[in-house]
């Protein structure tokens, strides 16, 4: 079957049926996000320890024990994420790395379902199936779905919920839907203050609702910016790692760049921030700029963005990026609209907005049809043999001090470390020979361990006197 004819397949299913073609489409998309987050979990692929990080206070909640030794601090100093208690009692049964994984994929497949309703409502009762497709392929959740979890990541599904009621005037689902944004993340709530203000201005019926948004969002980010994270905080936090040039803390940023705008206009005018918005319109044909006032609620996290130092902040495959794809893509979908309306060719709006999205996405939506595809991530190798076979002498009870791709593995336990961090004096010792402090790591274990075993790069040291 040609391009040409199966594209005029998937037309005649879209006009026939477009609530079964979009549920298709986000079941296929569901179906592969979790097969491909738990292989590389289940390989030792996680490049980062945030899948660790997170585990590790799901499992906490439900041992009592808010202490997160993978950076050093108390859960209330980290964040503020209530909706990891629940699935942290469920990850006790079936195993909480698991269970985060597919949690995150299922929010953001529903998410992917009131897309679909609000392309809808913007485009035509056909045009269902659009919404999920811009969902899908969008080169972003491709990215972040298979590489960690991230409570901010389940925060789309609520997200998404906040623009269904507003364009339903539903009160209380746009409170509901505010909370839920609150629970993933204490963080976000700049982006629910953002969204309250757009609202007030623009949505008569909803403006005490929004004020409400507004009140519980100022007082939840106060309690945890000005009490809990100063008397909690990490020794170092991501605060330094992304805004350390501007100041050691928020209000010591924001009055550095108040009072040097010069340092400010030199980080900005860099070609990599120059053709960010270009990069994040360009697979959408730069249509969200015809739907501006949804990118009100996204200006926090973009700006943010801009800021920081942190040099995967910029990409499109970054989850700094998450929490403002929704309203990116919603602003594209009324953009589309309003551009259908205003061109004499309007018929040509839709057809090409999913030519620049395909497109985009076989260049970088990190699926398997797309050129950075990290296929290597997802199947086991000689590193996934090395990493099995050495855990595989550490007994559940034992403090241990590993790598950050192999934190997941351990996470559910008392005493996990990360290699990169100071000597803990940890039971049992993994050095990874390709990561820059190896050297470092070694050096302390000239005392006190003996070499248990090693399998490539992959070295495993236990305390002599065990």
């Amino acid at each position: 079957m040609s391009f040409i004819s199966t594209a005029r397949a998937v037309a005649d299913a879209a006009a026939r049926s477009p609530r079964l073609l979009s549920t298709f489409v986000l079941s296929l998309f569901f179906v592969d996000v979790c097969a491909r987050s738990l292989a590389r979990w289940h390989t030792a692929h996680n490049e980062t320890f945030d899948l660790a990080f997170y585990v590790r206070i799901a499992w906490g909640f439900t041992e009592g024990d808010l202490y997160n030794p993978i950076v050093g601090a108390s859960v209330w100093g980290l964040r503020l994420s209530p909706v990891l208690y629940p699935l942290g009692w469920l990850g006790r049964w079936l195993g909480t790395a698991p269970v985060l994984l597919v949690a995150q994929a299922l929010a953001v497949t529903l998410a992917g379902g009131l897309m679909a309703r609000i392309a809808a409502r913007r485009l035509g009762a056909r045009a269902a199936w659009l919404g999920a497709l811009v969902w899908v392929a969008y080169p972003h959740l491709g990215h972040v779905l298979t590489y960690e979890f991230h409570p901010g990541t389940i925060a789309l599904l609520p997200l998404v919920g906040l623009v269904d009621a507003y364009d339903r005037g539903a009160p209380r689902a746009l409170l509901l839907n505010a909370l839920g944004v609150l629970m993933c993340r204490e963080d976000f709530a700049v982006i629910l203050i953002a969204f309250g203000v757009m609202t007030l201005f623009t949505h008569r019926a909803l403006r005490w609702s929004a004020l409400g948004v507004i009140a519980a969002s100022v007082i939840w980010l106060g309690v945890f910016t000005l009490y809990l994270h100063p008397r909690f905080a990490p020794p170092q936090g991501s605060m330094v790692l992304h805004f350390g040039q501007w100041g050691a803390t928020a209000p010591e940023a924001l009055r550095f760049i108040l009072t040097h705008p010069g340092a400010l206009f030199e980080h900005l005018v860099i070609p990599k921030r120059l053709l960010y918005a270009f990069k994040l319109g360009a697979p959408l044909l730069m249509l969200p700029a015809l739907g501006a006032r949804w990118l009100i609620p996204a200006a926090p996290i973009l700006g943010m963005n801009l800021l920081s130092q942190f040099p995967t902040t910029l990409g499109l495959d970054s989850h700094y990026l998450t929490p403002a794809v929704p309203f990116i893509l919603v602003a594209a979908l009324e953009g589309a609209a309003v551009a259908r309306a205003w061109l004499k060719a309007g018929r040509f709006v839709l057809p090409t907005l999913i030519a620049a999205l395909l497109i985009g996405h076989l260049i970088a939506g990190g699926t398997p049809i797309a050129q950075d595809y990290p296929a290597w991530a997802f199947g086991a190798d000689t590193r996934t043999e090395a990493a099995r076979a050495l855990l595989a002498y550490i007994p559940p009870q034992a403090t241990t001090q590993v790598p950050d791709r192999l934190t997941p593995h351990l996470a559910e336990r008392q005493h996990i470390y990360r290699a990169k961090s100071p000597p803990q004096g940890a039971d049992y010792v993994i050095v990874d020979a390709h990561e820059p402090q190896h050297d470092a790591v070694r050096a302390t274990l000239k005392e006190g361990y003996r070499l248990l075993d090693q399998r490539g790069a992959l070295s495993l040291w236990t305390r002599t006197s065990l």
